[in-house]
């Protein structure tokens, strides 16, 4: 029985240690499945990657792909240079086309000997500066002419005898030569057109020579009235003039001809200056109007050929690019690739594989330590809950020795031993606590007989026949009516006191009303508070009104600009 009595006292050590045990079991067993569970994925992910193929050095590949990407879209600039370099091609063209005096190649315009533009305008200046000299040559020679005509006029005059003419002669050559002088007039300081005048007057002669000859021929006239017997002299005068002017004559025939040798070496001279050319040229002005269509050929064919060496740089550069990637594409070997962004497209997907090959190995590598890791953690976790088991061993030896649990292997059977015996405890002592109580309830019993008298003869006397029971229900009725008296009572003591406060605070309103009324009342001078709505209501209309009126007033400044309206 002693030894019986020792459980309760070692029930608490037992069962810390039975606690124990299944904690160290069930800790044992977890790690003991989780080191299985690692080997099984470790082996798993070994066997993965030794299956797994070797991910090669994409450094190359990836500075390949950099390379060609940072050249741009070389196969769209390819394109838009070939667009660019045919619509010049055909600019070119059209331009050879409407080219006159030569046709060839555009590109060949670059190499076209022609004058430079300076030489152009020098012998243009040359043959402009002939000319002039030829055209005040020929109005010498007509001039000459003219005189030399009128000369050998008044030599027959006088030679013939010509009877002299009259006066009525003579006035009607002045009014012809008025005639003459006020047409010139006309035309050199009005501007008009007089040439119908002039034909009418002269049709063989310009208005200048025909105002000339009516001026000489009424000069004449007046001095062969004037001086009849001055004829001889006159005719001597006549003679040596006239041999003055057929030298004048001669001398200018002389120099037309040197101007027109000079004229024609500096033809042969423009003609050898584009001989070398092939081109026949036309004037000098011309020439230059043309070699401005030959500049635009030659600025078209410098733009064809300036894009065909960028179109072949560019072909050339995306050549290079388009071999080293091939190089770098095993299955792409062998293939006739032309344009690059195919290609460079097959790099980037193989680049991506082999960078996702690679994370791929690498998060295996990665997982194939944290397994190690786990692995070791798990195996020395093992070691650590099994060397708590065996220390529990120990502990549970002592704590169950001499007391016949120790013959139960499993601590869980000696653990329903042990509550088995200390439940028939537990029984005991529950039995001695209703000893207790019911000694208790006999005691309280008693004090309530004596409770129960005194309140009969304090309270009212009960109906005949009621229970002591009856009689405090009865008690406790009465005692609580009159407990709800009291609280109404309270009740309508405090809604007195809030209707009383109330009714002040409407007080103060009705006095503070009735003063703000009385205040209106006397501003606007009136008894009678419902006339309080019309008087307000015309105040309103009066400051609309006097609002206008200074708008009116402020717009009638405006227009006055300012001014003082006074």
């Amino acid at each position: 029985m002693d030894r019986l009595r020792e459980f309760p006292e070692r029930e608490q050590t037992i069962s810390r240690l039975v606690k124990e045990y299944q904690s160290l079991s069930g800790d044992i067993d977890r790690h003991k499945k989780n080191r299985r569970d690692i080997e099984l994925d470790l082996q798993r992910l070994q066997e993965k990657i030794v299956a797994a193929e070797a991910v090669p050095d994409t450094t190359a590949l990836r500075d390949k792909i950099k390379l060609a990407r940072k050249a741009g879209d070389l196969d769209r600039q390819c394109r838009e240079l070939a667009a660019a370099l045919a619509d010049k091609k055909r600019h070119a063209g059209q331009a050879v086309s409407a080219l006159t005096l030569w046709h060839g190649e555009p590109q060949a315009a670059l190499t076209l000997a022609v004058p430079q533009r300076d030489t152009i305008k020098r012998f243009e200046k040359d043959f402009a500066g002939l000319a002039q000299k030829q055209q005040i040559l020929t109005e010498n020679q007509w001039q000459i002419s003219q005189e030399i005509e009128q000369t050998e006029t008044s030599v027959r005059l006088v030679k013939q005898g010509i009877t002299l003419p009259s006066e009525q002669q003579l006035q009607e050559t002045r009014a012809e030569r008025d005639q003459a002088w006020s047409l010139i007039r006309q035309s050199w300081l009005d501007g008009r057109d007089v040439s119908e005048q002039a034909g009418q007057l002269d049709p063989a002669r310009p208005l200048p020579q025909a105002f000339e000859e009516r001026l000489s021929l009424a000069d004449r006239i007046a001095d062969q009235l004037r001086r009849e017997a001055g004829e001889v002299t006159r005719l001597e005068q006549l003679d040596g003039s006239l041999k003055v002017s057929q030298r004048k004559l001669d001398e200018c025939a002389i120099e037309v001809d040197a101007c027109e040798q000079q004229r024609l070496q500096l033809q042969t001279e423009w003609q050898a200056l584009w001989a070398i050319s092939g081109i026949e040229p036309l004037p000098p002005a011309e020439m230059s109007v043309w070699l401005e269509d030959l500049e635009k050929v030659r600025r078209l064919a410098e733009d064809v050929e300036s894009l065909q060496s960028q179109l072949a740089l560019q072909e050339r550069q995306r050549a290079g690019l388009i071999e080293s990637l091939t190089d770098a594409l095993p299955e792409r070997q062998g293939d006739s690739e032309t344009l690059l962004e195919p290609l460079l497209l097959s790099a980037e997907s193989r680049l991506e594989k082999l960078d996702s090959a690679a994370r791929t190995l690498a998060t295996m590598q990665s997982r194939l330590d944290e397994f190690s890791d786990r692995l070791h953690k798990v195996t020395v976790e093992l070691s650590e809950a099994e060397a708590a088991e065996k220390q529990w061993s120990k502990a549970w030896q002592e704590a169950v020795a001499g007391s016949g649990l120790d013959e139960y292997h499993d601590p869980g059977q000696a653990m329903q031993q042990l509550a088995q015996i200390v439940q028939a405890f537990e029984r005991r002592d529950d039995l001695l606590d209703l000893r207790t109580r019911v000694v208790v309830l006999e005691q309280d019993l008693a004090a309530f007989g004596q409770l129960h008298g005194k309140l009969a003869e304090t309270l009212p006397p009960g109906e005949a026949g009621q229970s002591t029971e009856q009689q405090l229900e009865a008690w406790h009725k009465a005692l609580a009516l009159q407990q709800a008296r009291l609280l109404q009572r309270e009740q309508f003591r405090k809604d007195l006191d809030g209707y009383q406060t109330q009714l002040s605070s409407l007080q103060g309103a009705f006095k503070l009303a009735e003063s703000t009324l009385q205040a209106l009342l006397k501003e606007a001078r009136t008894n009678d508070p419902q006339a309080l709505d019309g008087i307000e209501k015309r105040a309103a209309e009066l400051a609309g009104l006097r609002e206008r009126l200074v708008r009116c007033e402020t717009d009638i400044l405006n227009e006055g600009g300012g001014e003082d309206l006074a």
